[in-house]
């Protein structure tokens, strides 16, 4: 049965709402989290078996091909040339792990520690894999974080990869590459109470970007030649009554260091936005946003801007996730984990 979100266009002012109660995917009821791996295939964490969860995507279909036990929590996974990177921390029933990234190959159910550090707070805050290179952020104590990179060792070395520390800064929860650069949001500053913020790291400088209030999400979506940033700003802690669930988007324009930023919509049904990924539906950019109860579709980042709510929460046991399953012929498939693997797909209105 195919689940579409087929919604009239209207101004990003105006919230277009599909509710979409997709079918779970038989078996998956476990599954609290999922990542893109690559074209018709996605990840999923399944939090009761402890094992990441590899699916075939075939249009509005899903096949489990293979599985791999975890130990702790997953709160990232990337893949990498020759396999997948997961990065695991503190879950229900084991708040002390040790902060532990892994690998998976390309083929195969083995899982070999490459990375493990021990801190107050056994907390991930993102794991990358940009231009070559893999970035890994965490808490290591209550409010602090480090942002780093992993390297693999020589050939024929222990399979150690080293950690090399880049930035530390306070409540750093979210980031993204930016070339050679890092963009981090943090949900609240320097001191307590103070609003959150957008840094800007390069060349062992930092400089503070324009935003509002505490930042949620961070995804680049620019180039080298045109750097842009899409952020989930607008966090408050009293975040029932005050925090407003913004997406905005900063560009730099050719020939001037400073970003420039737009508001691409303030939603009135999400509080805040923490996740975002760009790819197309034929031959329209697009720009996927998970909000604290919805996934929503912008297209028209480039003019006129259209929005689509194309899934709403069903479940409250867990926090709502979205990743990319396919994107072709016109259609864009997306896995969805709420309480359990769902698929969503979604055309872009007429």
């Amino acid at each position: 049965m195919r689940f579409f979100a087929y919604c009239t266009a209207a101004l990003v002012s105006i919230a277009v709402t599909c509710h979409i109660a997709a079918a779970q995917v038989p078996g998956t009821e476990g599954v609290t989290g999922v990542f893109s791996t690559g074209q018709r295939e996605v990840a999923a964490y399944d939090a009761v078996a402890k094992k990441v969860r590899f699916f075939a995507v075939s249009g509005d279909s899903a096949k489990e091909s293979r599985a791999v036990s975890v130990p702790g929590q997953i709160m990232g996974m990337v893949a990498i040339p020759d396999g997948y990177l997961v990065a695991t921390g503190m879950g229900r029933g084991d708040l002390t792990p040790p902060i532990r990234v892994s690998k998976i190959p390309a083929r195969g159910d083995t899982l070999t520690s490459v990375y493990e550090r021990v801190t107050e707070r056994p907390q991930v805050t993102n794991l990358r894999y940009c231009n070559g290179t893999v970035w890994l952020g965490f808490f290591d104590s209550k409010y602090n974080t480090i942002i780093g990179q992993l390297s693999p060792p020589a050939a024929g070395a222990s399979h150690t990869w080293t950690f090399t520390q880049r930035v530390e800064v306070r409540m750093g929860d979210s980031f993204d590459c930016l070339d050679d650069r890092l963009v981090v949001g943090r949900s609240y500053g320097d001191a307590q109470g103070q609003d959150g913020d957008l840094l800007l790291y390069q060349s062992g400088e930092r400089t503070l970007l324009p935003s509002y209030r505490g930042v949620r999400g961070v995804r680049s979506i620019g180039d080298a030649s045109h750097p842009m940033v899409i952020i989930g700003d607008g966090w408050h802690p009293s975040y029932g009554e005050m925090a407003q669930g913004r997406v905005s988007l900063l560009k730099q324009h050719k020939g001037e260091q400073r970003f420039a930023l737009e508001i691409l919509d303030v939603d009135q049904k999400n509080f805040n936005f923490t996740k975002f990924f760009q790819t197309s539906i034929g031959a329209e950019r697009v720009i996927v946003a998970l909000g604290s109860s919805q996934v929503i579709v912008y297209s028209g980042i480039d003019g006129q801007i259209k929005k689509q709510a194309v899934y709403t929460q069903v479940g409250k046991s867990h926090v709502l996730d979205v990743a990319l399953a396919t994107a072709e012929g016109g259609v864009l498939t997306l896995a969805v984990a709420d309480e359990g693997l769902r698929l969503v797909q979604v055309r872009l209105p007429t």
